[in-house]
């Protein structure tokens, strides 16, 4: 499989103007979860675009980290964070210097344990980390899209959301763990139905006939399309933690 850290650097453009953002509720959920206080440094790992990162911008001190450059070129340019490379097992960050860290949409592609002893390390001892992702419902022009993929895009391969948070869930040493589900949705027209797709790292990187995967696209679009429109629904899978001091 293609390293996590190179995977997205070809979609950057796409990712940065069609990957949905998330709803309200969750962020409120993740401040009340960990009592951030306004003004406080939140660590986005594995930030991309910085589709996260500017969810928190206008409260607190947010530092993106992300090891492809290319992402952060988009994140820099629209604002909101202060950004740098690094990646989860090696963010260069100081001691101690997060009150919270979040990663939406990226968990999946740490390695837990390097991941866990860099968190510990960078995170405030009273501090929370909250990991989050938009997994897509099961709708049925999304059961068909779904299927699409598992065809012609090498979907099976991707890590998944609801494994890896059972795989937290399993981690020792933390306390305090919580999970919740949120929901919203993101309606598109025919081109950005198109950039929300070939955003995907495995569709940029696992198509082999893109010609036929698009003409494949355009007939599922005007199958389940009402008013020029189709909808992605996701249910926002959250856990937040904090490790055992």
């Amino acid at each position: 499989m293609l390293d996590p850290r190179d995977r997205f650097s070809i979609t950057s453009d796409l990712y940065s103007k069609h990957r949905p953002s998330y709803p309200s509720a969750l962020v409120q959920w993740i401040e009340q979860t960990s009592s951030v206080q306004p003004g406080a440094t939140v660590v986005d790992v594995g930030c991309g675009t910085g589709i996260t990162s500017r969810l928190f911008a206008d409260r607190y001190s947010v530092i993106g980290v992300d090891p492809s450059e290319a992402m952060l070129e988009k994140a820099r340019a629209l604002g909101g964070a202060r950004y740098h490379r690094g990646d989860a097992v090696r963010t260069g960050l100081e001691d101690e210097s997060a009150q919270l860290i979040i990663a939406g949409q990226a968990f999946h592609w740490f390695e837990l344990e390097p991941t866990m002893f860099e968190l510990r390390r960078i995170l405030a001892s009273s501090g929370w980390v909250v990991a989050f992702w938009n997994v897509r419902a099961d709708t049925p022009f999304l059961h068909a899209y779904a299927a699409l993929l598992s065809t012609l895009a090498a979907y099976k391969q991707v890590p998944k959301a609801l494994e890896t948070i059972n795989r937290i869930s399993g981690y020792p040493d933390l306390c305090d763990v919580t999970k919740s589900t949120f929901h919203h949705a993101q309606s598109m027209t025919e081109q950005d139905f198109y950039g929300r797709v070939f955003s995907s790292s495995y569709v940029a990187h696992g198509v082999t006939d893109p010609t036929d995967f698009r003409a494949a696209l355009r007939e599922l679009f005007l199958q389940h399309s009402n008013e020029g429109t189709v909808s992605f629904h996701y249910d926002v899978h959250a856990i937040a933690w904090r490790f055992a001091r």
